[in-house]
């Protein structure tokens, strides 16, 4: 996104209200959009009778002429606050990313006029307009009905299950669907303690479960959900990130042979907070296909190692495969080697690439941490002479010179 946009904003105003107007604004203006009937979006349209506000949503468009749902999702989770964004792990997720995982999904199941969708963090609810989008390629029935019967979504924010009200009924819109009003399923909520049950009329639960899970480490958590991180199995080793509930979370919302797709951190591999996690896998033995991204960079505002997760609910294998460049993603099919999940251990971390081979390496003399106390890793110091004596003195601390 083009600097001069993310100044123009912070320059305009801190009041969401008026943020939301002049995005929506933007979007309608920019894509030459009339809205009639749609309450929600004419709340939140410029006027040219508001001069003021008029007058400042061309100066916008004069930098920023073509506002798209991309742009539109951006600019959504960039008038996040940072502090906000700390404590919730908001980050935008790009369309290619999106769009592979809703495919994937798709394919193991089998569309109907009933199929559930659901993102449980959904932020402004990109991962839900693509699955909109891509159910309305695959039946003959509105949007309108989509996102009333189909799509799902819950998160923290109240501000962003408004944004994702006007991200959908925008999409309703933009295919001429000028709805006077659309009841989405989209619930204010944290996660870890919302009962679907209660709120879903016959609920017994959903086909799809996609998504980006917060990218939250355990010092940022906020204390409610510290507490209810209890409540998880898989968060009973370390300290566990938000990230990791939500697997569990997300297995028991779905149906037997429904799926689930994420893009989240990869360090559940060998972490000592995903150790709970692991052997939660373990335990279950689930179809588990794995794309590990490395070293890739996929999140423009955010350096981490990722990789996309892919779970049926039914028995199977684990698959995995890493991959270098965004176009293996995009390619008509990518290998996965086969990893035996009786060939794994869960206790010292998951060697996922040449398994067998690395396995029979770390069973061969005894741990570096049963011959010395050490702490979370080994780090290589660049001190005084002073300070290297000092260092030298401590039990806890191993040199690698």
């Amino acid at each position: 996104m083009k600097k001069e946009i993310l100044k123009y904003l912070k320059e305009y105003t801190y009041d969401t209200l008026m943020i939301d107007r002049l995005i929506v604004s933007s979007f309608l203006y920019s894509n030459k959009l009339s809205v009639e009937r749609n309450e929600l979006i004419l709340y939140y349209k410029i006027l040219e009778t508001d001069i003021d506000e008029f007058k400042v949503l061309k100066e916008f468009l004069a930098i920023h002429k073509k506002v798209g749902f991309e742009e539109l999702i951006e600019l959504f989770e960039f008038v996040i606050s940072p502090e906000d964004k700390v404590v919730t792990g908001a980050v935008y997720t790009p369309n290619y990313i999106r769009e592979y995982i809703v495919k994937e999904a798709f394919n193991q199941i089998t569309l109907s006029p009933e199929t559930k969708i659901c993102d449980p963090a959904c932020g402004c609810s990109g991962f839900l307009l693509t699955a909109a989008r891509e159910i309305k390629k695959n039946a003959d029935i509105s949007y309108k009905s989509i996102l009333e019967n189909n799509i799902f979504g819950l998160d923290i924010q109240s501000y962003s299950i408004e944004r994702s009200k006007i991200l959908l009924n925008l999409l309703a819109l933009s295919e001429g669907e000028d709805c006077e009003e659309i009841n989405i399923q989209l619930f204010h909520g944290n996660a870890l303690s919302f009962q679907w049950d209660q709120n879903v009329q016959n609920f017994e639960g959903f086909d799809v479960i996609v998504g980006n899970p917060p990218y939250v480490c355990s010092r940022n958590i906020d204390d409610e959900s510290l507490e209810l991180l209890k409540n998880w199995s898989v968060c009973s080793s370390g300290h566990p990130d938000l990230y990791i509930p939500f697997f569990q979370l997300g297995i028991e919302l779905l149906r037997n042979d429904g799926i689930l797709g994420y893009i989240t951190v990869n360090s559940f591999f060998k972490s000592i907070n995903g150790r709970s996690l692991r052997s939660y896998f373990q335990d279950a033995s689930y179809d588990f296909k794995i794309i590990d991204f490395g070293g890739l960079q996929i999140f423009k505002s955010k350096n981490t190692y990722t990789c996309i997760c892919l779970i049926q609910k039914s028995k199977g294998k684990l698959k995995y495969t890493k991959i270098n460049s965004i176009r293996q993603l995009k390619s008509k099919s990518i290998p996965f080697n086969i990893v035996e999940y009786e060939s794994l251990e869960y206790e010292n971390g998951w060697n996922l690439q040449n398994s067998i081979l690395i396995n029979k390496i770390e069973s061969i003399g005894q741990p570096l941490g049963k011959k010395y106390k050490t702490r979370n890793g080994i780090a290589t110091l660049n001190v005084t002479d002073k300070g290297l004596k000092e260092l030298e003195s401590m039990s806890n601390v191993i040199r690698i010179s």
